[in-house]
Order: structure tokens, then C-alpha cells, then sequence
């Protein structure tokens, strides 16, 4: 099931989510960025997910991490996209900002 994320949030051992590195808008494995697309599982249908994969689903769309793309969803994806990218243009104003010595 594709998967798009509504926040950062730590991706923890006790998830089991992989992500491959080759994806766009990978940055490291043990994080997942607010806009970061991804699936888990093979199949778009709920009903062909294994048990603990729709576990985790149900887990992570409930907590508001992430919302499933899917169709409906997209004016709420092209929100998290528009977000996703001014926190990334506010975090590379503050790198600016911040000397080196500082941190």
C-alpha cells in the first residue's frame, strides 16, 4: 500500500519498515521526512495485506504519520507536499543563518 508521509517521524526497528535507498527524497534509514513517499506491503488492496502489515498501516495512519495514496487523497498530498517543501526551504535559511562554530 503507498504510503505518504504527514510528518517526521523516527522509523524504530519495532516498525520494519525498508526503505530503498535509491527512492526519491531518501535520506537516511532510521528517519522518515513529512512528504516522503513509501509502501508497505505489495498490494493496494487491504484485503491481500498480511495481518501485521495492516497493523502497522491502521497504526500509522491513526496516529496521523502518514495518509495512503490513493484517489480523494490528493488535495491533502499536494498540502503536505507544499509544507514539506517550505520546511525544507526554512531549514536551509537557518543553515545560512547559523554559523558552524555555533552548533
Amino acid at each position: 500500500m503507498k504510503l505518504v508521509a504527514k510528518k517526521d517521524f523516527a522509523n524504530v526497528p519495532v516498525l520494519g519498515i525498508t526503505i530503498d535507498p535509491k527512492t526519491p527524497g531518501f535520506v537516511h534509514s532510521d528517519h522518515i521526512h513529512k512528504g516522503f513517499r513509501f509502501s508497505i506491503g505489495k498490494s493496494e488492496d487491504p484485503k491481500e495485506l498480511s495481518r501485521p502489515e495492516r497493523t502497522l498501516i491502521v497504526s500509522l495512519v491513526s496516529s496521523e504519520s502518514v495518509v495512503v495514496d490513493k484517489p480523494g487523497n490528493e488535495k491533502l498530498i499536494a498540502e503536505i507536499d507544499a509544507s514539506a517543501k517550505a520546511d525544507a526551504a526554512r531549514r536551509a535559511r537557518l543553515a545560512k543563518q547559523i554559523p558552524t562554530a555555533a552548533l
